[in-house]
């Protein structure tokens, strides 16, 4: 029997059993919320429902068709993207995304090319943080725009009892979000959509095929985070690398993401270039062996906090490092600091590329890391914490077509939810987000459109079984404000933590007892406010 599948170029038939439904049609949860995305995917889904009685698949058909024809005067339901009509194709520009796996801004000086670049030709934001600091949720964020609180998406994998929020490629899926998501919107404006590197968490499923939107996929496979002995999904069909040197994950990364921007297309296009360096287990390449087995590494007074009586439960629960520890957790992150070397002779390629096309002026470029990682600050080892070092993340942008002063800019606070947002703003596209359009910032010198950053993450609960895969199980759940002042933040265990940026940058005093009860008020209320986004 013949199955429908459905990507973002229309229908294309694809073998499938008699019986089962293809998992590129996988009906989500919310089907009120896929009939507003994608009729045609809710009625394949109804339709291929065997128990579904025939005169009910009639009248969803029809009333299908009529919401469709309807559709055509009625403005889009929120989530749908809308081009602008006075931007024509030819104007606008390409996008390229650069993202790194649990990179601290610190790390970044690893990469000497890239910061030079975007120090010379963009703009180096220093306030920069992720909502949620974790791999997934963080991801989610940046392909459709909106926070976490919006859309349900808080873990990196699935869990078990979905109740208290969704996570991985699972869940994205589940809620939707395949259908709905940068990639979709750019692809129905007429861009040439790409994916290189490494996608959602819990992709390691091949079988989900090439999701809506992508015109060119070459997603990793996410099994252990490889950087040899791994599979490739290219377009759809399943390519394993091995050990040789030429299969090292970030080189074979580059080679795809180069080969997409020298492809000859008239269409603008946007790359997704998604590195899995420098997450654990880190391992360079082979020419940066040894490179830096020598550098001194200091994590600064929060590594192996002494005195953390001041701290929330959870962070006084963690154990003091021995020396054998705090030895092992120097050497991981020097490991991942010489990991970022490949990353950076990557990015070193692919501006080389632009330029040599004569398409750099043209391109807006923007680079981040999809969350930081502690690795043994406040002795915590590991990401999703309101601490500095999990959640303010290096963001870089570079367009040289309208940024006229390149600059450190410490002055906006910009967050991972604004990326689709300014891409789109960017293409010529509409589309219901949380984020902010940074166009303005780049343009003009002393812009400054947010003066603070939230901060929200889900633990699951310490009885679930579940919670033995996750990283977070011991730390409550929580939401939080920076400022350009404070960092404040609310546990749902009635805990809190106040910190002083100006005087402790490093985050070493909880004051939050010490303080004015006025100001904690004027911080919560804040807080609210962006909660309510």
């Amino acid at each position: 029997m013949l199955g429908m599948r459905l990507s973002g170029n229309g229908a294309v038939c694809s073998p499938t059993s008699a019986l089962t439904m293809p998992t590129f049609i996988r009906c989500p949860d919310s089907m009120k919320a896929l009939v507003l995305i994608c009729p045609v995917r809710a009625m394949v889904c109804l339709l291929w429902n065997p128990t579904a009685p025939r005169y009910v698949s009639r009248l969803v058909v029809g009333g299908l068709i009529a919401f469709c024809i309807l559709g055509l005067a009625v403005p889009p339901p929120p989530g749908v993207a809308q081009p602008i009509a006075h931007n024509n194709l030819r104007d606008r520009p390409n996008l390229v995304f650069l993202l790194v796996d649990d990179a601290t801004c610190e790390q970044i000086k690893a990469m000497p090319f890239t910061r030079r670049y975007f120090e010379r030709n963009g703009i180096v934001f220093e306030n920069a943080y992720v909502s949620t600091a974790l791999c997934c949720p963080s991801r989610a964020v940046l392909l459709t725009g909106k926070f976490a609180h919006n859309t349900g998406l808080y873990f990196g994998r699935d869990p078990d009892n979905p109740d208290r929020g969704r996570g991985g490629v699972v869940g994205f899926n589940a809620l939707g979000y395949d259908m709905a998501n940068l990639a979709v919107w750019l692809q129905q404006a007429g861009y040439r959509t790409g994916l290189v590197g490494k996608y959602l968490n819990g992709y390691e499923d091949l079988s989900l095929g090439v999701p809506p939107g992508w015109d060119e996929w070459n997603a990793l496979a996410d099994t252990a985070f490889s950087y040899y002995d791994y599979d490739m999904s290219i377009n759809g069909r399943r390519v394993h690398y091995g050990y040789h040197e030429q299969d090292y994950s970030t080189d074979v990364t580059r080679d795809h993401a180069v080969r997409f921007l020298s492809a000859n297309d008239d269409r603008p296009f946007f790359l997704w270039t998604s590195f899995v360096a420098p997450h654990s287990p880190a391992q360079e390449a082979p020419r940066h062996a040894g490179t830096l087995s020598e550098l001194n590494i200091d994590l600064g007074p929060a590594f192996n906090e002494t005195d953390v009586s001041d701290k929330p439960t959870w962070v006084r629960n963690l154990p003091l490092m021995d020396d054998f520890t705090q030895t092992l957790y120097l050497a991981r992150y020097r490991k991942a600091l010489a990991c970022l070397l490949a990353v950076d002779e990557a990015v070193e390629a692919m501006i080389n590329c632009l330029r040599n096309r004569e398409q750099l002026e043209n391109t807006l470029i923007i680079f981040m890391s999809d969350n930081g990682f502690s690795f043994g600050t406040h002795r915590h080892v590991t990401k999703t914490s309101p601490f500095n070092e999990d959640s303010n993340v290096p963001f870089m942008a570079s367009f040289p077509r309208i940024v006229s002063s390149p600059r450190i800019d410490k002055d906006n606070f910009v967050m991972n939810v604004d990326v689709a947002t300014t891409f789109l703003a960017a293409a010529g596209v509409r589309a219901d987000t949380d984020g902010i359009d940074l166009l303005p910032v780049l343009r003009e010198p002393g812009r400054v459109l947010r003066d603070a950053a939230l901060l929200e993450a889900r633990s699951l609960d310490a009885t679930d079984d579940h919670c033995r895969d996750q990283p977070d199980c011991s730390r409550p759940s929580y939401s939080g404000i920076v400022t350009r002042s404070h960092k404040y933040v609310e546990y749902v265990n009635g805990e809190r933590e106040l910190y002083d940026r100006q005087r402790d940058p490093f985050e070493l005093l909880n004051v939050y007892d010490l303080t004015d009860p006025t100001l904690v008020s004027q911080l919560a209320q804040r807080l609210r406010a962006l909660k309510d986004l």
